[in-house]
């Protein structure tokens, strides 16, 4: 959205100023095309990025007393009002919004009223965490927003008016407040909006999302999905823009691309737009984009792999040499079934029949070495067999794909007219592409002589999963807003635990007068009683916080079974954190390497081998890194 903007802005400057109006690649902009773009991004990050300013105190519209005003606008308390529910479900919140639109002129806001109310009901599942009304009830119960006549969150439900009472004093503060550099707050100074998206990013960092998140992203998401769950003027209302803007096709630009219109004209139950984007994400159309789209054809690539199959598993059963691998096979299994007395012997149990057997053991040896020699064999015999066979396939089918000559006889072999508007030698090379494109990665390879070992292996762990996800579940459910087990709906006894929990969490924290000094040397942790003995000192009461808030742990080198101990373990700096996750420590290359460490450290001694090529061998992991890199493409 924002190229598109600043495109067309460097194209009307340029017929405005008579310039050129050739057109630049992104990657060969000159200077001057640069300095337009930095400047015209941040005007349209100056007047539209401005949304945050509702809870925040935005530039420009701190207190002003030369211009008459008092106080900053902001998020206050005596913009959230709290009400008990009928049922006694908990508490809600009526939360006004003031919208800043990028400029106090008084003449505009006649035209646009910038102020809606929004209700925030309690969840009715156990998801407190994303229920907006728990956490600003706990917050203002941490704040003193009650007054002593409630001592405890209990008693805060047990009263007898519907709307709670406020104490006018804390009424009047900001809900977002300015920090130090630590997590000391300044008990009436509101949170500037420059402020906003470094401390989300702190909060995600704390919560393990490493991604790039802002206040403006969250609002867009919101857009989106309020406009394609409700509809066009619900999102409008829920953006408040003016009515009779385009403002919102700015915001959602998918519109009806994931949606199944055919379904929607024909009155017919559709498919699910999660269900469409899964279907066209980028990922499922690298190899054809075709596949999935005729079932039937004989030359697309799901049906060409399975008639090739089909064709190769066939003249394999018929080939000579194979027969003859076959057959020793079998005598040797038949041999076997004479040293059990006639007990069924399969395929997948012939090495535990031939530890079974009451023979001496340098006998079960040479039973093993020549199974051994017989799989060898067989895999060689029936692996060139394969090669052969699937390189006829290819040349029986280019030939008959030649002998179309015509459009309606490629399309009648396709099953659908889908290339209506293509010569048909051009739909003859498309498909002979996707003929040379088959893979024979999964051939050369009798699956029934498999290993037992091997067998019981995959059995046991068919997804090769690591080992710290072995007590996982297999089917991981998310609770919908309706949950049908009585056990998961939220009750009030549950969420009074939870609220006495958060509220608990951040007793330690804060709060510094408006004018107080801050100390000039790092605070330090004290305990409880320290804190207390010091708000008796003091005029005024500081409050110290007990959080961390300001390290973290790495929670990519918590997920890396590769990092050694001490780096799980290890606690960053917000500067640090950021310092280390740009360098390269999980990049694929130095995860094989700490492998391939860790392999050598295991052996004790002696050269290490390439998974891929059979007979690399290397002295040292960078040496095999390297390898991998350069010969393999693994970067």
């Amino acid at each position: 959205m924002w190229y598109c903007k600043v495109t067309s802005h460097i194209g009307w400057l340029a017929v405005y100023h008579n310039l050129s109006t050739e057109g630049y690649l992104k990657n060969n902009l000159s200077d001057i095309e640069l300095e337009l773009i930095y400047n015209y991004t941040m005007k349209e990050e100056d007047a539209n990025f401005v949304r945050p300013g509702s809870i925040t105190v935005y530039a420009g519209y701190e207190a002003d007393a030369e211009r008459n005003i008092l106080v900053d606008e902001t998020l206050r308390w005596s913009d959230v009002d709290f009400y008990i529910t009928p049922g006694n479900r908990g508490i809600a919140v009526r939360l006004l919004f003031r919208y800043i639109k990028g400029y106090r002129d008084p003449h505009g806001k006649l035209r646009f009223d910038p102020q809606r109310t929004f209700t925030f009901l309690p969840t009715k599942t156990t998801r407190y965490h994303l229920d907006l009304a728990f956490i600003l009830t706990g917050l203002a119960f941490q704040r003193g927003l009650f007054g002593p006549e409630f001592p405890t969150i209990e008693s805060l439900h047990l009263c007898k008016t519907f709307q709670l009472p406020k104490v006018d004093r804390v009424n009047a503060h900001p809900i977002l407040l300015q920090s130090t550099k630590g997590d000391t707050l300044f008990e009436t100074k509101a949170m500037k909006t420059a402020g906003l998206n470094a401390r989300l990013k702190t909060t995600l960092l704390t919560l393990g999302f490493v991604q790039r998140f802002t206040m403006y992203s969250f609002r867009r998401t919101a857009i989106i999905e309020t406009r394609q769950n409700e509809g066009t003027e619900e999102a409008r209302e829920l953006a408040t823009h003016a009515p009779g803007t385009t403002s919102i096709y700015a915001y959602d630009n998918i519109g009806n691309s994931d949606k199944d219109i055919t379904a929607v004209r024909l009155g017919e139950p559709g498919v699910a737009r999660e269900e469409i984007r899964r279907l066209f994400n980028q990922a499922l159309q690298v190899k054809a984009d075709i596949e999935s789209s005729f079932e039937n054809g004989p030359v697309m690539v799901s049906g060409l792999r399975r008639e090739m199959d089909e064709f190769v598993r066939s003249s394999c059963d018929t080939d000579e040499a194979c027969q003859t691998v076959g057959k020793a096979y079998e005598a040797f299994i038949k041999e076997l079934v004479i040293m059990k007395r006639g007990e069924d012997i399969s395929k997948q149990q012939i090495r535990r029949a031939i530890d079974s057997l009451s023979i001496a053991d340098e006998e079960k040896i040479n039973l093993h070495t020549k199974l051994d020699e017989l799989q060898r064999t067989n895999k060689a015999v029936r692996k060139e067999a394969t090669k052969k066979f699937i390189k006829k396939f290819k040349e029986t089918k280019i030939q008959e794909i030649v002998k179309s000559t015509t459009i309606a006889e490629v399309e009648a072999r396709m099953g659908a007219k889908g290339h209506l508007g293509r010569r048909p030698r051009e739909v003859q090379k498309h498909l002979i592409g996707l003929v040379n494109s088959l893979d024979k990665d999964d051939h050369g390879e009798d699956s029934s002589l498999v290993n037992e070992e091997v067998e019981e292996e995959a059995l046991r762990d068919p997804r090769e999963e690591s080992e710290a996800w072995k007590d996982l579940p297999e089917k991981v459910v998310l609770e919908s807003e309706e949950p049908d087990n009585e056990t998961e709906r939220s009750t009030l006894k549950d969420r009074l635990t939870h609220l006495a929990a958060f509220i608990k969490a951040g007793e330690g924290t804060f709060l510094l007068p408006e004018n107080a000094t801050l100390p000039t040397v790092p605070i330090t942790t004290p305990g409880p009683s320290t804190v207390a003995s010091r708000a008796l000192e003091s005029s005024n009461s500081q409050r110290v916080s007990n959080s961390p808030g300001t390290t973290f742990q790495c929670h990519l080198c918590f997920l890396d079974w590769t990092a050694p101990a001490e780096k799980k373990q290890k606690i960053y700096r917000n500067i640090e954190l950021d310092r280390h996750l740009s360098t390269d420590y999980h990049s694929r290359l130095s995860i094989l390497k700490r492998i391939a460490e860790n392999e050598q450290r295991l052996q004790g001694s002696g050269k290490l081998a390439c998974q891929i090529c059979d007979d690399a061998q290397f002295a040292t992991p960078f040496k095999l890194v390297d390898h991998m890199n350069k010969v393999h493409g693994y970067n």
